[in-house]
């Protein structure tokens, strides 16, 4: 692949960011802020809770490389 044609796969890629945006807002604009606030405390909450499960696996496969580590040295 030419550096053009990355450029231009890049290009692409953030045009179509933008026009997701861009549909977001419109849609969002029109809604309710009660209802933007509900669903906003509810994506943060899930957020959290996917936060916490990411820390605990990364915990276990710390430990699991750890456990196989001292197998393979042992």
């Amino acid at each position: 692949m030419t550096r053009l044609d990355s450029a231009r796969q890049r290009l692409d890629k953030a045009i179509d960011r933008l026009e997701a945006a861009a549909k977001r807002n419109r849609r969002l604009s029109g809604a309710d802020p009660k209802a933007l606030k509900s669903e906003l405390a509810a994506v943060l909450k899930e957020n959290a809770a996917l936060h916490k499960t990411t820390g605990q696996i990364s915990a276990r496969l710390d430990k699991a490389i750890d456990n196989i580590r001292v197998v393979l040295e042992g």
